[in-house]
């Protein structure tokens, strides 16, 4: 050690300051602080978490377009049944448990949009030996 370094950390240790002799400049602060739920999983800076995070919300908003696509094939597939437990999802778009063709209209486009904006678009990975981009 030079002799500007040894007058430096003798300085440092006299005046309180102690040198753990791993050079990193922090001064004995290496303890993390805990994190909470919603600091971990909702605020995330970690690629990881955030991967994650796009998986379960693409997996949410599948079941989501997949449930709107059942309602609305139901009602294709049997088209002179009425279905009374539709009524109390639906509400006034289902009166007497049958899809009004508004609510019909409407199912069918909630159900592509979500799939396309929602589901295909939350970073599924595409394997393909004929990617345009890195592939892994």
């Amino acid at each position: 050690m030079s002799n500007e370094a040894t007058l430096h950390s003798q300085d440092l240790a006299h005046h309180g300051h102690v040198e753990h002799g791993h050079g990193n400049g922090h001064d004995g602060h290496d303890h993390h602080h805990e994190e909470t739920f919603i600091s971990k999983y909702v605020f995330s800076m970690d690629h990881k978490m955030i991967a994650k995070q796009f998986l379960i919300t693409g997996i949410i908003w599948a079941i989501i377009g997949a449930f709107f696509s059942v309602l609305f094939r139901l009602q294709l597939g049997y088209p002179d049944a009425t279905f009374p437990w539709l009524e109390s999802i639906l509400g006034h778009w289902a009166e007497g448990g049958r899809i009004t063709a508004e609510a019909y209209y409407a199912l069918v486009t909630m159900h592509g949009t979500i799939l396309v904006f929602f589901v295909l678009t939350a970073g599924f990975p595409v394997r393909s030996p004929t990617c345009s981009f890195p592939c892994r």
